[in-house]
């Protein structure tokens, strides 16, 4: 008889993992808004598509704290648009306490066991990381081409040249999605004999490995930092233990998928996130598939594409302009590829837009600067101001002589004149600029990059004058007076007195 269709689990991503609940909270609708869509509705739609995949959809998700009470996450998915609508139809949000990424394997332990065996098997997917239709199927499909193996687990895994430890060895033996051999900690690799991936968070589990998991937690002794097994290194200590004589194999036969390039993203850190977003500009300008409604487009391809008749259609028409196209418009604004400008979008005399999106009914004003950003929906910048790497959230204002770099501004925020978001410190003991490296715990680890700004939460207004150091995080709903320095992060609901240094003067 043949198996049943998998059954969905999407984790949703969570308040958790070290960034701050701020960002945590909407940051599924960071991810997309090229595509007017929050990642988790891109992970139902692409698991939608699959006809292997049972029509339940099952979205493991924290209930949140609000006013003393618990309150179900799903009031939050529900205004989501294009989205809660779907919810009690094909989609069950469940959970009841706090999950982070390193509690998957918890989370969905929590679920089965209140469900019966039909729910196997399970396709488990992390739900901040951009998995496109292409590999899924190739997950899927090699989990079922493995029928006559009852015990085993399909791993999706991304290729990376980082020789960590939390990375694993593969010997190329000539045959693309397989890999084996996989030690904790390569010690040996060549380029000619070697390869190191990394965890996708994509998984096929039949029942018969889930039964064997719970033999093989029972010999591990080395759950994760915080305590709990993680699906990522259930699976690694089950390879392990496939070579060594001492420990008596667990019989789960694990299977590698590799992701090929540009069909999953990694979406952990908020600069994977700004360049994600970038990734997506130039996806949307080169494919004529994303022109719905040609008598409504603009898709210029070369310079000489750009006339005046065109010219006058900015604001009334959506532009697309594909890579390394520059033109410059009457007023003396200057555009370069890849750029997408929406519906009535105004751009004034000498404003210089480079490879990013405009949303709809947004306005650039005189002698700005907008570079490799994302300005999703009716967002202000006021003249002189510089935007480089950053995503700004629906129905925000930037005003005169800001500089917003490497940062994420939440929704309907205010930031003043000459406020600055560097993404490195001003001055070092030297007297000269310095990059720091900041430093965030992810969900499933830590990691470093030497570049990022700010995170900015909804609904903040940031004084004049203020500086937020690098790597800082503005809870929602903040309150910064002028000509502050926050060097370190603010609680939501928080507001700062002039000079106070980020001192919190009342919030939570």
């Amino acid at each position: 008889m043949p198996e049943q269709q998998l059954t969905a689990i999407i984790l949703a991503a969570t308040e958790r993992g070290g960034m701050g609940d701020d960002y945590f909270e909407n940051k599924t609708r960071h991810l997309l808004p090229l595509a007017d869509k929050p990642l988790i509705q891109h992970l139902i739609e692409t698991v939608g598509k699959c006809t292997q995949i049972g029509k339940k959809h099952i979205i493991i998700e924290e209930k949140v704290e609000e006013n003393e009470k618990i309150k179900p996450c799903e009031e939050s998915y529900k205004v989501i648009p294009k989205f809660g609508d779907r919810i009690d139809k094909d989609i069950e949000l469940v959970g009841e306490d706090p999950l982070t990424q390193v509690g998957t394997f918890a989370a969905v332990h929590g679920y089965i066991n209140k469900n019966d065996e039909k729910e196997f098997p399970l396709l488990v997917l992390y739900g901040d990381t951009l998995v496109e239709e292409d590999f899924l199927k190739r997950v899927v499909d090699r989990y079922y081409l493995e029928e006559e193996k009852k015990s085993r687990i399909v791993w999706g895994l991304i290729e990376t040249e980082r020789a960590k430890s939390n990375v694993y060895c593969a010997k190329q033996e000539g045959k693309k999605d397989c890999f084996f051999d996989c030690p904790q900690y390569p010690k040996k690799h060549t380029p000619n004999n070697c390869r190191y991936f990394t965890n996708t968070g994509i998984m096929a589990i039949s029942k018969g490995a889930w039964d064997k998991i719970h033999r093989l937690i029972d010999i591990i002794h080395r759950p994760s930092p915080r305590g709990l097994f993680t699906f990522e290194n259930i699976i690694k200590q089950a390879l392990i233990f496939e070579n060594m004589k001492t420990i008596p194999d667990v019989g789960i036969e694990i299977i590698g998928v590799v992701a090929p390039e540009g069909q999953w993203y990694e979406a952990n850190y908020p600069w994977e996130i700004l360049e994600l977003n970038k990734t997506k500009i130039l996806d949307s300008v080169k494919e004529e598939a994303w022109i719905k409604e040609k008598e409504e487009t603009i898709s210029i391809r070369k310079d000489v594409d750009w006339t005046e008749e065109k010219e006058k259609q900015v604001g009334e028409k959506i532009i697309l302009v594909q890579r390394n196209v520059k033109f410059t418009m009457l007023n003396g604004a200057r555009i370069k590829g890849p750029c997408v400008l929406g519906k009535n979008v105004e751009i004034q005399d000498y404003a210089v837009i480079e490879n990013s999106y405009i949303g709809d009914e947004c306005k650039i004003e005189c002698h700005t600067s907008v570079h490799d950003s994302t300005l999703v929906k009716d967002v202000k910048i006021h003249h002189h101001a510089v935007i480089e790497n950053s995503i700004i959230m629906e129905h925000s204002e930037i005003y005169y002589h800001a500089e917003i770099l490497y940062s994420i501004v939440g929704k309907k925020v205010q930031i003043g004149s000459d406020v600055k978001t560097p993404c490195r410190r001003l001055k070092n003991v030297a007297g000269e600029p310095a990059y720091p490296e900041v430093t965030y715990l992810s969900d499933i680890g830590i990691r470093r990059a030497w570049r990022f700004g700010a995170i900015i939460g909804d609904y903040c207004q940031i004084g004049s004058g203020t500086v937020i150091y690098p790597g800082r995080r503005v809870g929602k709903r903040s309150e910064i007076h002028a000509n502050c320095e926050i060097v370190q992060n603010v609680k939501p609901h928080s507001r700062i007195r002039n000079k106070d240094r980020a001192e919190i003067v009342g919030g939570g």
